[in-house]
């Protein structure tokens, strides 16, 4: 395989921009049905939408489901005259207090609650979203003791990255990789420490075993061509954490990659709830 560098992106700096924060409130719904209405700023999905007042507003869509205490949701309904409101019916038998995780990992994930952690899925695969990140790559947190507001908590930073092709060229790129230079853990399966005052800080993050140390963000097709006339941005969400360094490889139908790195220490660890955007770059080969 073919590396080709391009320029890299410490000799532009790079910026972080907010998400916007998310606040969930537990009530019961009508009847015996148990809810949970979770209301978060901004319009229409979990996804980013275009930037407000400096930041990227985040909300809910069709399809979410929480963990509570480790069950999926049964239900979503969203408020149809604001689509930041949403009410998740609760399965039976759930009860005070509440260990809340998005998305819900699935059925066959085992969890170490007796520890007061739940796992989270930290999505080996992404698929490009115009404009967004994909769907339910961004996990979030909350823990609730039966009060009235409850905050939910962003896990993840996500990483904004541009590109264009040379003058009167295109690129048809296959695929995008994100990886840790030192094998450091950056996707699969984790688990999150929901409670305030628990065993581990709230929202510690720890790997399982069987964690990954390489996101992929995969196109439609295999496929997405890139011109000379616009630049594309495409977005990555990556656990929050200090790391050693990234290497992000750009590879085209030919085999071809496009690579960099950056930094992910100190000031430039990876902080939850941030949009880290970097300059816009020339896919060269050589």
């Amino acid at each position: 395989m073919a590396v080709v560098l391009f320029a890299s992106y410490s000799c532009v700096q790079d910026t972080t921009v907010d998400l916007a924060p998310v606040i969930s409130e537990p009530g019961l719904g009508d009847g015996a049905v148990k809810t949970l209405q979770a209301t978060m700023p901004a319009s229409s999905r979990t996804a980013l939408d275009e930037k407000v007042d400096g930041k990227y507003p985040v909300s809910w869509c069709e399809g979410d489901v929480l963990a509570v205490n480790g069950k999926p949701t049964l239900g979503i309904s969203i408020n149809e005259e604001d689509a930041s409101v949403a009410v998740f019916e609760l399965p039976l038998g759930i009860t005070i207090p509440y260990n809340i995780v998005y998305p819900y990992p699935g059925e066959d994930v085992a969890i170490n609650a007796e520890s007061g952690a739940y796992p989270v899925v930290f999505a080996t695969e992404q698929m490009h979203t115009e404009g967004s990140f994909a769907p339910n790559s961004a996990p979030m947190y909350a823990w609730s003791n039966g009060f009235d507001d409850v905050h939910m908590e962003h896990l993840t930073t996500v990483l904004r990255f541009g590109i264009k092709a040379k003058a009167g060229e295109s690129v048809d790129l296959k695929y995008v990789s994100v990886s840790t230079v030192n094998a450091e853990p950056i996707s699969g399966l984790f688990d999150v420490y929901c409670a305030d005052g628990g065993e581990k800080a709230q929202g510690t993050l720890e790997a399982r075993a069987s964690a990954l140390s390489t996101i992929f963000y995969n196109f439609e097709g295999d496929s997405y061509v890139v011109n000379d006339s616009k630049e594309e941005f495409f977005y990555i969400a990556v656990p929050k954490g200090e790391y050693s360094r990234f290497e992000v490889n750009f590879v085209n139908q030919n085999g071809e990659v496009c690579s960099e790195t950056f930094d992910a220490t100190g000031d430039k660890q990876l902080l939850a709830g941030k949009v880290r955007e970097f300059p816009v770059v020339e896919f060269v080969a050589n």
